[in-house]
């Protein structure tokens, strides 16, 4: 069943003009979105296998794009990158990549807003998880839409909420390894996290996120009562015009999942499977590009007005 968010012509007035305040002037976005996904999609990039060479100029990659929208880097030592030991199938280490977006008010204990998307994928899918079919097999999974398309909705909704003048919280933008092979990256991430989990009053992540049709699957998990959370969903979902269907067990099956069972509040974002996912046909040309911007939008009209307030 499609989700319809309640009608109020005077709340969706007030988003607007909040999400309006708060957004980057279309020409003056940092980010392209097909060049993201296309980049990541590269042969270059090799499919970006967690521990291969070509993760790690993908995660190159990611953070100079971290740096483009004004965040610092996120780890000990001012870093970009978190080294992930790696549990076969596969071999050597990954990287985790992260960056800050300081609150306009630059209050030390600010609560924090988590993005958060995977960028690893199959490499040549001889490894791990391939869908090939005959004839596909040994050829480079593109990873277009699992998981290029959520890493540039990441930074696109990054990029909004940057740009919004009176933002009292920080966001937290991370990019996740090895979520392929059972969230390895989202799993050392909360066991040695670069702020205090507990500020984190909402992650949303964004897992193949490129081919909207009519609704955008989602599904929330909070330790605290949602009503709250639930509103702000529903007025964002009005906003942009982008009904919801409810994902039961999204969560479970991504990094989510991971930061849930940290006592992380999350919602988790994605437009479905379909066939090519895990296969070497997932490409960019079959990106939706229009519908990961209404989903940015979306993403960062949710955290406007009410979550970080109820932080403080």
């Amino acid at each position: 069943m499609i989700y319809h968010p309640r009608r109020s012509f005077l709340r969706r007035v007030l988003f607007a003009a909040l999400l309006l305040c708060g957004t980057a002037d279309a020409d003056a976005q940092v980010f392209d979105l097909p060049t993201v996904v296309e980049t990541l999609a590269s042969d270059e990039h090799a499919g970006r296998l967690a521990g291969s060479g070509g993760e790690r100029l993908a995660t190159d990659f990611l953070a100079a794009q971290l740096q483009r929208v004004g965040a610092r880097p996120a780890f000990e030592d001012r870093a970009w990158f978190q080294a992930v030991p790696l549990a076969e199938p596969l071999v050597g280490e990954g990287r985790n990549v992260a960056g800050v977006l300081a609150a306009t008010n630059s209050r030390a204990d600010a609560p924090i807003v988590l993005l958060s998307a995977h960028h690893d994928h199959l490499g040549d899918g001889r490894l791990v998880g391939s869908s090939a079919r005959m004839g596909e097999v040994g050829r480079v999974h593109r990873g277009a839409d699992d998981n290029a398309s959520g890493v540039a909705v990441c930074l696109r909704t990054a990029e909004r909420l940057a740009a919004r003048p009176d933002r009292d919280f920080d966001v937290l933008v991370v990019f996740f390894t090895a979520e392929e092979t059972d969230r390895q990256g989202a799993r050392r991430f909360v066991q040695h996290p670069p702020v205090a989990l507990d500020r984190i009053v909402l992650a949303i992540n964004f897992d193949q996120v490129g081919r909207l049709g009519e609704s955008l699957g989602f599904e929330v998990a909070s330790p605290v009562p949602q009503s709250r959370l639930t509103d702000d969903i529903d007025a964002a979902s009005e906003l942009v015009g982008l009904p919801l269907e409810p994902s039961p067990g999204l969560i479970r099956r991504t990094d989510a999942g991971i930061l849930q069972t940290a006592g992380v509040p999350v919602l988790a974002l994605h437009t479905g499977t379909h066939q090519d996912t895990h296969r070497p046909t997932d490409t960019p040309d079959l990106i939706d590009y229009a519908g990961m911007e209404r989903i940015a939008a979306f993403a960062a009209s949710t955290t406007i007005h009410r979550l970080p307030a109820d932080s403080h």
